[in-house]
């Protein structure tokens, strides 16, 4: 596999990513009473907590999407 290869996938991997994000955050802001309703159903818990679940959620995912799909991207860019 050549380094052109590997930094399709990152970049595929990065947009995939970005629309998971895009469409958590979209969920969340439109439906987010909806959503809060179905969880605290399963699990039972108070809007403020959740709200920071949530919260604390979509930011660690946004962490772990740069770090390890965004800045490899950009080192193989730059590489190549």
């Amino acid at each position: 596999m050549d380094i052109e290869t590997v930094r399709a996938v990152f970049g595929w991997m990065s947009l995939i990513n970005m629309g998971i994000l895009i469409f958590a955050a979209v969920l969340f802001r439109l439906a987010g009473d909806f959503v809060f309703e179905v969880r605290s159903n399963i699990f039972p818990m108070d809007r403020e907590f959740f709200d920071r679940v949530t919260y604390t959620g979509v930011t660690g995912y946004k962490i772990l999407w740069i770090v390890f799909n965004v800045v490899p991207y950009f080192a193989l860019t730059l590489v190549a």
